[in-house]
């Protein structure tokens, strides 16, 4: 067992950057993190601003080219990457400024890069294929600061799928010190944390859950001249197709025991429409399809909780289920989640949330969790012995480091 790499002292100031499955952009946020000699996995995190940029007409068009496909071409995954580390280096610079702040400022940069593939392997020495392009070494060298990233591959190595990585946040600061709390995040894909009083991490039940956003936002690009269905309002105006609901959920996937993890590699809308077709199937029309694809999201999320979660909790009149991600704009596809699970929910954010707890409520955003996320394993991999995720009493750093 190593010891911290460095000594925690006095506050940190660090920027983390995320673009996920939804790849709707990059998301840029910087945090002040003030260690807890009482609880050193649990640093007071404060979000000091965080913004979604877009991506440049020339890496979107490199990221639709290269994403989720098993043959992509190494030379153009190379030059992606140099691209995208260029444009993270101009967003970091960007930020700063607007925040008052100087590159030289930040004790750190965690980034999580692009995931570019993302596969669950069942007969394997281990358990995913998954590769993240972050140009970590790039940003090191062109911003002269140290620069942690690659966080699924260790996640892998030691016996995981490399996702959903988000219980780990949950679990440090969200865990209630009676009862359950359900974290839910609604991005591309859908992954929820069950967090029972007194469990621990390694006991804590968690999993990808399917698709969220992702196939309803391809559909709303495709046929409705929108980036997402804002509000989920397409969805609501249209008919669910009860046929191609019941055959879409028959997507063996789903029966899978957790935890587990997916992507769009699995889920994405050309698969989608392809089996329906197959099924002899129509395709429904565009809202009826919106319908239909917002129905499979909130099916299978309320379906993973119920397989979670026994009835006594389900009951349980404290029981909440707490949202992030874009999905908690989506209030159609919230309605339709409370509705089959019979359970409250709460956007993060929208109150002091975490038993009032300043620490986790003061960053936890419904945008912003995974950046939170990856600044906390960035912190925990530098200045801690790494958190216990599968074994108790051996800490795991989930990270690599690059330094300038």
């Amino acid at each position: 067992m190593f010891p911290p790499l460095f000594e925690p002292s006095g506050d940190f100031t660090a920027a983390a950057l995320l673009s996920g499955t939804s790849q709707d952009g990059l998301d840029v946020a910087f945090y002040r993190i003030t260690p807890s000699p009482q609880e050193p996995l649990r640093p007071h995190m404060r979000l000091l601003t965080a913004r979604t940029h877009a991506f440049p007409e020339k890496l979107a068009g490199m990221l639709r080219h290269l994403s989720f496909r098993a043959d992509a071409p190494v030379r153009d995954l190379l030059q992606f990457e140099q691209h995208f580390a260029l444009f993270c280096v101009n967003v970091l610079q960007q930020n700063a400024e607007s925040a008052g702040l100087n590159i030289s400022d930040l004790h750190f940069i965690a980034t999580h890069g692009q995931t570019l593939y993302h596969e669950k392997l069942s007969r394997s020495a281990f358990r995913a294929l998954s590769l993240q392009l972050a140009g970590a070494d790039y940003l090191a060298s062109k911003l002269g600061c140290a620069v942690v990233s690659d966080f699924r591959t260790r996640h892998i190595a030691e016996g995981g799928e490399g996702a959903p990585l988000a219980p780990i946040l949950d679990y440090l600061y969200w865990q209630p010190e009676a009862g359950t709390r359900i974290m839910l995040n609604l991005g591309g894909i859908a992954n929820i944390t069950v967090l029972r009083a007194g469990a621990s991490l390694a006991e804590t039940a968690y999993g990808d859950t399917g698709p969220a956003n992702k196939l309803m936002d391809q559909l709303m690009q495709r046929d409705g001249g929108a980036p997402w269905d804002a509000g989920g309002v397409i969805a609501a105006s249209g008919q669910l197709q009860q046929a191609v609901l019941e055959l879409l959920l028959r997507e063996p996937y789903f029966a899978l025991p957790f935890p587990k993890s997916t992507g769009p590699e699995l889920f994405n809308l050309t698969e989608t429409e392809r089996r329906i077709r197959t099924a002899g199937l129509p395709v429904p029309s565009f809202p009826d399809f919106m319908a239909t694809l917002s129905a499979l999201t909130a099916t299978t999320v309320a379906d993973a909780i119920s397989r979670l979660c026994n009835s006594a909790v389900t009951s349980d009149a404290g029981t909440e289920i707490l949202v992030s991600g874009g999905g908690a704009k989506n209030a159609h596809l919230l309605r339709q989640i409370e509705l089959l699970t019979e359970l409250p929910l709460r956007i993060a954010g929208s109150e002091r949330e975490a038993d009032g707890d300043e620490t986790a409520s003061g960053s936890l955003t419904a945008d912003f969790k995974e950046t939170q996320l990856f600044a906390l394993l960035g912190y925990l991999t530098l200045y801690t012995q790494g958190a216990e995720i599968f074994r108790p009493g051996q800490p795991v750093r989930l990270a690599k480091i690059s330094l300038p």
